[in-house]
């Protein structure tokens, strides 16, 4: 396999976690930052919306995190038991 294909190669573990390594942080920290909001009045309820669609949004991308490794792990064992 030619250099340049290794390199730009997605199916890695590590390069999905690079991929979802800055998404997963900035949503982390708008979530945080909701909950201090919804912290600050309960009662408000355009906080909680706010909040909810935040926790909503980094599930989603933990999910698709999740979801990515273990179709590559997932692949990767195939291989090895068709190797036996």
């Amino acid at each position: 396999m030619a250099a340049s294909l290794v390199e730009t190669d997605v199916s890695s573990i590590s390069k999905v976690d690079q991929y979802f390594h800055k998404p997963v942080k900035t949503q982390s920290y708008e979530l945080s930052e909701a909950l201090e909001a919804l912290k600050a009045d309960t009662s408000n309820a355009a906080a909680l919306a706010e909040y909810q669609a935040k926790l909503a949004e980094y599930n989603i991308t933990r999910n698709a995190q999740s979801t990515s490794i273990k179709v590559i792990k997932d692949l990767a064992m195939s291989i090895i038991g068709n190797m036996r």
